[in-house]
């Protein structure tokens, strides 16, 4: 910022120099200096005494109180005193202008030198300044490119981390991508004693950079994880980096959702076909169950339920999905009795055959919502989506939320 106002203040001097130095070189080719020159003298001699001697009776003539010798009464119009003074000669004039016009051209030609080194050093300045504000430009677009890649991680980053090598770690293919000459494979589970992360090692051999990412993640038949890993991979690089999961029991299975990628500019350049199940050395031995709720909808393909708002005025929502296909679900149509509201919470939610999606929550932030009365009723209206058979595709229609809290949803006092 600070060069840009050097650089404007290099201009606007550089253009009050520029009109200066034309003024002075237009001085040196007109000839209206030499009229102006011949004035300036002639102006000369009329600020001179203004007494001459009568040539007939020798009185002094004070010009510039009478018209004719007061002594004698003669006019002095062809006084030879008076005509050299006040009537010069075109010769004479001329000499007196091409004088003047000299000392002039001389003192037009010094300014205009002087204004050209002016203009030649603002110039210098001038370039030198903007050559270091596109310098500057350029370093700090490159430093700030450069951030955005991604770099190796540490394991525990912060201090009040402590994560430990899982003791169940997967089994079989650990290859998660391998296509466009980018290969990327889940090299190892860690875990602490809240969160569980999973260690991510990728290689980019192509001659650009590339983004990874990963959409939707189901955890031992739970599709309420997202796994959005999004790093820039530098070109021809290799980097291991982590990403937490929010769960804190042993992982049996993971399910990853669609995975493609894009260049830096998350245009599209692969994307992965169906879901991939990864299996673990632990065992839990139990089916995925819903928790006990309200019934909102059900279909023979889907079944949506009901837990309630929470203490944040968010309803929560838990989707079964009792096929063998993968279903996406989206809610972007709600409303607070006739007046609409923008919903979040639940956008694109992947969910594998015969999982459940729990944790997920409808909310909005529009005054519509969050002023809601008692008497007002929350509906919802839920798009599910079969990519494999889009003829299965469906509306759920608008569905009630309904106004209950878990527990007494759950007959609990």
């Amino acid at each position: 910022m600070i060069l840009f106002f050097i650089l404007l203040f290099l201009i606007i001097i550089l253009m009050i120099n520029t009109i200066r130095y034309f003024r002075a070189y237009a001085r040196l080719k007109s000839h209206v200096s030499y009229k102006e020159a011949a004035e300036r003298e002639m102006s000369k001699l009329r600020s001179q005494d203004p007494r001459i001697t009568c040539d007939y009776c020798g009185a002094t003539i004070d010009t510039s109180q009478y018209k004719v010798c007061p002594q004698c009464g003669a006019d002095y119009a062809k006084d030879e005193e008076w005509i050299h003074r006040y009537q010069p000669d075109q010769g004479w004039v001329d000499e007196k202008a091409e004088q003047e016009a000299e000392r002039e051209i001389h003192k037009a030609e010094a300014e205009a030198r002087k204004y050209a080194r002016r203009i030649r050093r603002i110039l210098l300045f001038t370039g030198i300044s903007l050559l270091l504000l596109i310098a500057l430009v350029c370093l700090v677009t490159y430093l700030g490119h450069q951030s955005d890649y991604a770099k190796n991680e540490e394991l525990n980053s912060y201090s009040y981390e402590h994560y430990e090598k899982s003791g169940d770690q997967l089994v079989g293919d650990t290859t998660l991508l391998d296509a466009e000459s980018v290969h990327v494979e889940i090299t190892g589970i860690y875990e602490d004693d809240s969160w569980t992360k999973l260690e991510y090692h990728i290689v980019n051999q192509n001659s650009y950079a590339v983004r990874i990412h990963i959409e939707g993640l189901a955890i031992n038949g739970y599709a309420h994880t997202f796994a959005y890993m999004y790093p820039l991979v530098r070109k021809n690089t290799e980097i291991t980096i982590y990403e937490r999961l929010y769960e804190s029991q042993p992982i049996e299975s993971m399910i990853f959702g669609e995975i493609y990628i894009s260049d830096e500019h998350y245009d599209r350049l692969y994307e992965s076909e169906g879901d991939k199940l990864y299996k673990t050395s632990a065992y839990i031995g139990s089916e995925p169950v819903l928790s006990d709720g309200v019934n909102l909808y059900e279909n023979e393909w889907i079944r949506v339920q009901g837990l309630g708002y929470d203490e944040q005025g968010r309803y929560d929502i838990e989707i079964q999905n009792k096929t063998e296909d993968v279903w996406d679900v989206t809610c972007d149509d709600a409303r607070v009795s006739d007046v609409s509201f923008d919903v979040y919470g639940m956008y694109q939610i992947h969910i594998p055959a015969g999982c459940i999606c729990n944790n997920k929550y409808v909310y909005g932030s529009d005054d519509a919502y969050t002023n809601r009365s008692e008497e007002d009723t929350v509906r919802v209206n839920f798009t599910f989506t079969n990519e494999e058979k889009p003829e299965l595709s469906f509306k759920t229609g608008y569905i009630e939320l309904q106004p209950y809290t878990a527990a007494e949803m759950t007959g609990e006092q």
